[in-house]
Protein backbone atom coordinates (compact mmCIF):
# COMPACT_ATOMS: atom_id res chain seq x y z
CA UNK A 1 0.00 0.00 0.00
CA UNK A 2 1.24 3.71 -0.85
CA UNK A 3 0.78 6.18 1.98
CA UNK A 4 -0.63 9.67 1.01
CA UNK A 5 0.18 12.25 3.21
CA UNK A 6 -2.45 12.55 5.74
CA UNK A 7 -5.21 15.04 5.20
CA UNK A 8 -6.14 15.68 8.94
CA UNK A 9 -5.32 14.19 12.35
CA UNK A 10 -7.58 11.89 14.40
CA UNK A 11 -7.58 10.56 17.89
CA UNK A 12 -4.74 7.67 17.81
CA UNK A 13 -4.32 8.13 14.12
CA UNK A 14 -4.82 10.16 10.69
CA UNK A 15 -6.77 10.14 7.73
CA UNK A 16 -4.72 9.32 4.22
CA UNK A 17 -5.44 7.46 1.57
CA UNK A 18 -3.52 4.05 0.20
CA UNK A 19 -3.68 2.41 -3.29
CA UNK A 20 -2.90 -1.46 -3.18
CA UNK A 21 -1.21 -3.24 -6.22
CA UNK A 22 -4.71 -5.03 -7.57
CA UNK A 23 -6.52 -1.76 -7.57
CA UNK A 24 -7.55 -1.74 -4.29
CA UNK A 25 -8.51 1.73 -3.23
CA UNK A 26 -8.93 2.78 0.43
CA UNK A 27 -9.75 6.26 1.89
CA UNK A 28 -10.15 6.92 5.67
CA UNK A 29 -8.43 6.24 9.14
CA UNK A 30 -5.69 4.66 10.05
CA UNK A 31 -3.72 3.92 13.48
CA UNK A 32 -0.96 6.41 14.52
CA UNK A 33 2.37 5.30 13.27
CA UNK A 34 0.65 1.95 10.81
CA UNK A 35 -1.50 1.29 8.06
CA UNK A 36 -3.58 -0.38 9.94
CA UNK A 37 -7.45 0.50 9.02
CA UNK A 38 -9.27 2.51 12.27
CA UNK A 39 -12.24 4.44 12.85
CA UNK A 40 -14.40 5.12 9.71
CA UNK A 41 -13.03 4.47 5.85
CA UNK A 42 -14.04 3.05 2.49
CA UNK A 43 -12.82 0.88 0.33
CA UNK A 44 -12.98 0.23 -3.21
CA UNK A 45 -11.82 -3.23 -4.89
CA UNK A 46 -10.08 -4.02 -7.20
CA UNK A 47 -11.65 -5.70 -10.96
CA UNK A 48 -10.62 -9.00 -9.40
CA UNK A 49 -12.57 -8.91 -6.48
CA UNK A 50 -16.23 -9.71 -6.09
CA UNK A 51 -16.68 -6.78 -3.91
CA UNK A 52 -17.59 -3.60 -5.29
CA UNK A 53 -16.70 -1.45 -2.09
CA UNK A 54 -17.48 -1.34 1.53
CA UNK A 55 -17.82 2.14 4.00
CA UNK A 56 -17.72 1.74 7.68
CA UNK A 57 -15.84 1.31 10.68
CA UNK A 58 -12.84 -0.56 10.86
CA UNK A 59 -10.83 -1.43 13.80
CA UNK A 60 -7.62 -3.68 13.88
CA UNK A 61 -7.32 -3.48 9.97
CA UNK A 62 -10.95 -5.07 9.74
CA UNK A 63 -14.42 -4.42 8.97
CA UNK A 64 -15.83 -4.09 12.86
CA UNK A 65 -19.36 -1.68 13.57
CA UNK A 66 -21.55 -0.35 11.29
CA UNK A 67 -20.93 -0.38 7.49
CA UNK A 68 -22.37 -0.87 4.44
CA UNK A 69 -20.88 -3.51 1.88
CA UNK A 70 -21.82 -3.98 -2.21
CA UNK A 71 -20.90 -6.53 -4.02
CA UNK A 72 -20.40 -6.32 -7.55
CA UNK A 73 -23.48 -8.85 -8.56
CA UNK A 74 -25.99 -6.02 -6.87
CA UNK A 75 -25.91 -7.87 -3.29
CA UNK A 76 -25.85 -5.74 -0.34
CA UNK A 77 -25.08 -5.95 3.33
CA UNK A 78 -26.02 -3.68 5.63
CA UNK A 79 -25.57 -3.70 9.18
CA UNK A 80 -22.94 -5.03 11.89
CA UNK A 81 -19.94 -6.70 10.69
CA UNK A 82 -16.98 -8.23 13.26
CA UNK A 83 -13.69 -9.18 11.99
CA UNK A 84 -14.58 -8.93 8.55
CA UNK A 85 -17.35 -10.63 8.52
CA UNK A 86 -21.76 -9.74 8.18
CA UNK A 87 -22.87 -10.69 11.11
CA UNK A 88 -26.33 -9.11 11.22
CA UNK A 89 -28.53 -6.55 9.41
CA UNK A 90 -29.66 -3.31 11.40
CA UNK A 91 -29.04 0.13 11.34
CA UNK A 92 -26.94 1.39 13.81
CA UNK A 93 -28.46 1.53 16.88
CA UNK A 94 -29.67 5.79 17.63
CA UNK A 95 -28.31 6.55 20.93
CA UNK A 96 -25.16 5.03 20.40
CA UNK A 97 -24.96 6.59 17.27
CA UNK A 98 -26.00 10.28 19.22
CA UNK A 99 -22.94 9.05 21.81
CA UNK A 100 -20.34 8.53 19.35
CA UNK A 101 -21.59 11.96 17.20
CA UNK A 102 -21.05 13.84 20.87
CA UNK A 103 -18.01 12.43 21.55
CA UNK A 104 -16.24 13.20 18.26
CA UNK A 105 -17.24 16.75 18.45
CA UNK A 106 -15.07 17.12 21.45
CA UNK A 107 -11.94 15.28 20.18
CA UNK A 108 -12.02 17.90 17.44
CA UNK A 109 -11.98 20.94 19.24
Amino acid sequence: MEWVEPSSAYVQGTAGVGDEVDGTYYEGYFKSGTLYKAGYGEIFYGNSDEREYYKGMWWNDKKNGYGFQKYKDGKIEKGIFRNNRFYKEGEPYSQLYENMKKTLAKWML
